[in-house]
């Protein structure tokens, strides 16, 4: 991922007494402060991004916005918000601000974005000094003799580059500087033991070599010249950055190349071409079998031989087992197919699994894709899809990037309608009319009615805070809209009341991001979780691995005859995020990355 540098600003606001308001130095400073670390393709807010917005506030909603578990539609959103050029602020609080943005730049796993800021702070950010951060990152990917020429020029004396002499020494096999290294950064206050044992390991000198440790570029190379175990190497989400470089990094082991592929992926650190070549690389060694759901299916469908029956079976069946974890992570189980998913044709042996692939196509914001599988024909001696279910997706496409013309909604509410029988589609419907009023949708006479007929469940954001909201966004404060929709979604926008989503949805659009509104309806409607589809058994059976894992049926996936591939593993549980050592590099940790 290309990372550029980046700046701070915010504009006077006539609704807010001086001394309250966050000043512009003015467009001048846009070159120094404004250039772009967005990728060329996402859309960008616009330079006056905390226009109107009291700088206390400001700070204290970014000091409050969490990282961790984010949706993709909360993280799309967050990124935009941090990673937009601005102006240069001015003010009693613009400092405090910048730092808070090279925080959630780095959390986000935006580490040389974070670094461009760094120098830019008139005081040293704990965790965010710019050139360890960049060496770090240089190690982490496996570039260690850019790293190492970082040493030819002046550095700092900190523990960090005293560090970096030993490793760089390792790595020219010169293990006698190395060790001397080592003894003048004890000298100079170093305390790890870990590190230590590191180095004496790599050059043979250790009885008893200590097990790797991946929680930062140093130890990452370090560990992997002195070759040590990886068995108890884990993953942590505290720097999802450097899982992100260690998953394409040479020299690491490809079965850890899948665990923090898969844990960069979710975080949208890497694209699905590339986790899947990781895991396809992963099972081409010898005597591994496929574990996981998603490698047993990649194994399959990469089998060119592979009956095309069995392609399509085992495709659904994977996304369907993925269905019953949370977003990121079928999100980026999908990812991986997407290729599949547009080259499957559609015929008898892919018909049955037109709805999986269709919502499969609907998380990743492919429109056409999923227009394709939602609107598939009925074929002579096939089951019918699920007519109030497709036209569920089709609503939910109008939602998020589908045609929405006033036609187009008028057809999809009647349809909705018509076809809702139980009581659990009606309240689905209701639900989702509702959240359409935040895209300033016409309900029409039977649309309404449906809603006031249903019990919605109660509003759970302050009218206070929605007021402020609304207000907010109308004003074109727009990074103090986008951070207090932050803080109400929480993770899981589903467990927001209909009318609540719909007017985070209101304020999205009023800023500019209809995009990640729609992209927040379809979490919130939790769709890839609805009625989980039933298929027929597959074909043949599927080689179970040979030490099956103990997990039983993932949510929503029948045990028995129709769940003959395993769902796709849980990952393991993320350690607490670790709290960052001395600038650029993180805390040695029980539970490194």
């Amino acid at each position: 991922m290309c990372f550029r540098s980046i700046a701070i600003a915010a504009i006077m606001s006539l609704a807010l007494p001086a001394s309250a308001q966050v000043a512009s130095e003015g467009m001048g400073d846009l070159n120094a402060w404004g250039a772009r670390h967005l990728d060329t393709t996402e859309p960008e807010f616009p330079s006056q991004l905390w226009l109107g917005s009291d700088d206390e506030t400001l700070l204290g909603l970014m000091q409050a916005t969490r990282t961790s578990q984010l949706t993709p539609a909360e993280r799309a959103l967050l990124r935009r918000v941090v990673l937009s050029p601005t102006l240069r602020p001015t003010g009693e609080n613009a400092e405090a601000l910048l730092a808070e943005r090279a925080r959630l730049m780095l959390e986000l796993g935006e580490a040389e974005a974070a670094a461009s800021i760094a120098p830019q702070l008139k005081e040293e950010a704990r965790g965010l000094d710019a050139e360890t951060i960049a060496v770090d990152l240089e190690l982490a990917a496996g570039n260690e003799a850019s790293a190492c020429r970082r040493l030819n020029g002046p550095v700092s004396d900190g523990l960090y580059w005293l560090k970096l002499r030993a490793v760089c020494a390792v790595l020219a096999d010169r293990y006698s500087d190395a060790e001397l290294a080592v003894e003048v950064a004890t000298a100079q206050g170093l305390d790890d033991p870990w590190f230590i044992e590191a180095i004496f390991a790599a050059s043979g000198d250790a009885l008893t070599p200590p097990d790797a440790k991946y929680n930062s570029g140093l130890n990452i190379a370090l560990s992997s010249k002195a070759n040590l175990s990886t068995d108890r190497v884990t993953v942590s989400g505290s720097r999802p950055d450097l899982a992100a470089a260690a998953a394409i990094r040479p020299g690491v082991t490809p079965d850890l190349k899948v665990r923090f592929a898969a844990m960069a992926s979710d975080r949208g650190l890497i694209d699905g071409a590339t986790h899947r070549e990781i895991i396809l690389e992963h099972l081409a060694q010898d005597d591994v079998l496929p574990g996981s759901a998603l490698e047993q299916t990649l194994a399959q469908i990469s089998d060119p031989l592979i009956d095309p029956d069995l392609r399509a079976a085992a495709l659904a069946r994977a996304l369907n087992g993925a269905a019953g974890i949370d977003i990121s992570r079928y999100r980026s189980t999908a990812s991986v197919f997407r290729e599949d998913l547009h080259s499957l044709p559609h015929n008898n042996d892919t018909h049955p699994y037109a709805q999986v692939f269709a919502r499969a196509a609907l998380t990743l914001g492919d429109t056409d894709l999923a227009h394709r599988w939602i609107t598939v024909p009925g074929l002579p001696g096939q089951p019918v899809q699920d007519p109030f279910e497709m036209e569920f997706l089709a609503a939910l496409d109008l939602m998020s990037g589908g045609d929405d013309s006033n036609e187009v909604q008028a057809m999809r509410q009647d349809s909705l309608i018509a076809l809702a029988e139980t009581e659990d589609q009606k309240q689905a419907v209701a639900d989702l009319f509702v959240m359409w009023t935040g895209f300033d949708y016409d309900l029409g006479p039977a649309a309404r009615a449906l809603i006031r007929e249903q019990s919605a469940l109660d509003a759970q954001i302050a009218p206070t805070t929605l007021v402020t909201l609304g207000s907010a966004a109308q004003a074109e404060a727009i990074g103090e809209t986008a951070l207090v929709i932050l803080s109400e979604t929480r993770g899981d926008p589903a467990t927001l009341a209909p009318s609540d989503v719909a007017a985070l949805i209101s304020a999205l659009v009023e800023i500019g991001a209809k995009d990640i509104a729609g992209q927040l309806a379809l979490e919130a409607s939790r769709f890839w979780q609805r009625e989980t589809v039933l298929l027929p058994p597959l074909p043949i059976p599927v080689e179970e691995p040979a030490e099956p894992e103990a997990s039983g049926a993932t949510e929503g996936e029948p045990s028995g005859p129709l769940s003959l591939i395993p769902p796709i593993d849980t990952p393991e549980s993320e350690a607490s995020e670790a709290e960052p050592g001395e600038p650029g590099e993180p805390a040695p940790t029980d539970d490194p990355v």
